[in-house]
């Protein structure tokens, strides 16, 4: 176990993977190398692996926050979307203030269409850190798919000014002008 943990420290993941593979076969029940393992495996493109190994972490600690929500994280990768609403909504009943399970919540509840809780959790979350441009962003996303274009327009503005440069954001705020049939502020943007 500890051979792994050194090898991740000098950036050798695969002969980390080896040992810690080995580690988790001596000793099954040791949830940090198991935990260990999931992040490596999911790094190195195994993502089916490493979930496996997630799962192995919960079954012996069915309460750790940390490899839920790393969990939440890969299982939107793999576009789980409910699984991941599950995982994320624990971590939150443990930390309610959690940002990233709130923001993975978000994503979750926005690709399966439950745009209004999705909306409460990054409201939530903005109060937080509310000058975040990445969830302005996304609150601009669901405003859009709410038909709410001046709501997503303010957003995007605010993304906008919290991260000048970011060329995305002028694209999505001509789509919110187009729903209001603005086409020449949506053209300014475009």
């Amino acid at each position: 176990y500890r051979r792994g943990l050194e090898q991740i420290a000098d950036e050798q993941e695969v002969a980390a993977l080896e040992a810690l593979s080995q580690a988790v076969e001596l000793a099954p029940d040791n949830a940090e190398a198991h935990l260990h393992r999931a992040r490596l495996l999911s790094r190195l493109g195994k993502p089916d692996e490493g979930l496996k190994a997630y799962d192995e972490v919960l079954k012996l600690k069915p309460d750790d926050v940390v490899a839920r929500l790393e969990r939440a994280r890969l299982l939107i990768a793999l576009g789980k979307y409910e699984d991941a609403e599950g995982d994320c909504t624990f971590v939150i009943k443990e930390q309610p203030d959690q940002i990233p399970a709130r923001f993975m919540r978000t994503v979750a509840r926005f690709e399966l269409e439950a745009y209004e809780q999705a909306l409460d959790d990054l409201n939530h979350a903005l109060k937080i850190a509310p000058s975040d441009p990445l969830m302005h962003a996304y609150r601009g996303k669901i405003e859009l798919k709410l038909k709410r274009s001046k709501e997503a327009i303010d957003d995007f503005t605010q993304a906008m000014q919290d991260q000048p440069g970011d060329g995305i954001y002028y694209f999505d705020r001509a789509l919110a002008h187009l729903q209001l049939r603005d086409n020449v502020s949506a053209i300014a943007d475009f």
